[in-house]
């Protein structure tokens, strides 16, 4: 089984509590999820690197995004700035 950290509601606070796990639990993660609550603000790109880059990259996951805008326009605007910059695998 894979142990999924820590799917936190921002992106901010994923890069935190990433930052702030220890080697060892960091080796036991196989994929950090995270949430998109953070909409158009945060830095995807500083939790990309983060997880995905370095010497024991991670998985990362956007696991859960939600908004009111019925029009689809706010989902669409997001969903291009993570593929951008978070390039999340799901």
């Amino acid at each position: 089984p894979i142990v999924s950290a820590s799917d936190e509601n921002t992106y901010t606070e994923a890069l935190s509590t990433w930052k702030n796990l220890a080697s060892p639990a960091k080796a036991d993660v196989g994929r950090v999820n995270t949430h998109g609550y953070e909409y158009g603000g945060g830095r995807r790109d500083h939790l990309f690197e983060a997880v995905c880059e370095g010497p024991n990259p991670k998985a990362l996951w956007n696991s859960e995004y939600g908004d009111g805008d019925g029009t689809g326009l706010s989902l669409v605007t997001n969903l291009n700035l993570d593929f951008y910059y978070l390039r999340p695998t799901a």
